[in-house]
């Protein structure tokens, strides 16, 4: 039997001299019920024992969102992070080839019950426990590799990231059409306003005698990840796992963006794309100058 708002109203005054779960047993409803009623009446002034409007509230994801949440996944295969972020500001250079709604703030659940309402949520992923270090202050540590070769259109392209251990902004993200030699590398470094105090790499060819000699003429430690073991330098993996996602693989879809684009994306994964590992956007934290070429 449904209370009548009246009576819902009275639990509030009969409480003075009955339980709860007397109050319950005289108008035969459970004690949940009056519970609630009660809670309802602690705010003088606004409180209301009428039932709330029961049509559905106007939903946020209209077709124009789900339709955007849908290219978003099946173009860039992104999780629901990177496609929140993506609703709300992505990159002028992908709305240009990707028609998207902008300006949509959206939980991360909403967007997964979007995926799986369509069936396209989930990944077969291995979850392990890495150990984590992180470094105290910015250039305290970058980490370095190249990565390649990438084929669009029959071309073959190669990409080299640099970016600070503290803080995750991209020191350095830059494309060539063949594999880099050591000069190329450290020509690369010396453009950037300033150095780290240590350098993590692997053991690629660019990083052998003549990349410690320079490193040493600049009072740069050079370290080295353990062979065969890429969760040393994680954190650059971990970033260039995003410029694939984001960037490298969409390239065969959008050749276009081999065009000057890497700089675009740079930029906005520094200012504009948070960074869920350090809860705040690259270069607010990148911030301290070490030491500057000369």
């Amino acid at each position: 039997m449904r209370l009548s708002p009246d009576i819902r109203g009275a639990f509030r005054k009969l409480r003075k001299d009955l339980t709860v779960t007397g109050i319950a047993q005289t108008f035969n409803t459970t004690r949940q019920t009056v519970y609630r009623w009660l809670g309802r009446g602690k705010h003088r002034g606004t409180e209301t024992f009428k039932d709330k409007p029961r049509q559905p509230k106007e939903s946020k994801v209209t077709m124009e969102v789900e339709l955007s949440i849908l290219k978003l996944r099946t173009t860039f295969k992104w999780g629901t992070a990177r496609i929140q972020q993506g609703l709300w500001n992505l990159p002028s250079f992908i709305l240009e080839s990707v028609s998207c709604v902008q300006g949509a703030r959206l939980s991360r659940e909403t967007i997964n019950n979007v995926l799986a309402r369509n069936n396209q949520n989930g990944y077969q992923r291995e979850f392990k426990r890495w150990k984590f270090f992180r470094a105290t202050a910015p250039d305290e540590l970058w980490q370095i590799d190249l990565k390649g070769p990438f084929s669009v259109q029959g071309k073959k392209f190669w990409f080299l990231v640099c970016i600070d251990d503290y803080s995750r902004f991209i020191v350095c993200a830059e494309q060539f059409d063949h594999e880099l030699t050591t000069a190329e590398t450290v020509a690369v470094l010396e453009k950037q306003k300033r150095l780290p105090k240590a350098i993590l790499s692997d053991h690629g060819s660019q990083f052998k005698e003549q990349w410690k000699d320079w490193c040493r003429e600049h009072g740069i430690e050079a370290h080295f990840a353990h062979p065969s073991y890429p969760q040393d330098k994680g954190k650059v993996e971990r970033c260039i796992q995003s410029l694939n996602r984001e960037f490298i693989n969409p390239l065969r879809k959008f050749p276009e963006w081999l065009k000057g684009k890497i700089g675009e994306y740079k930029d906005w994964f520094n200012h504009s794309r948070f960074h869920r590992g350090v809860k705040a956007f690259p270069a607010d934290l990148y911030k301290c100058n070490v030491g500057k070429l000369t």
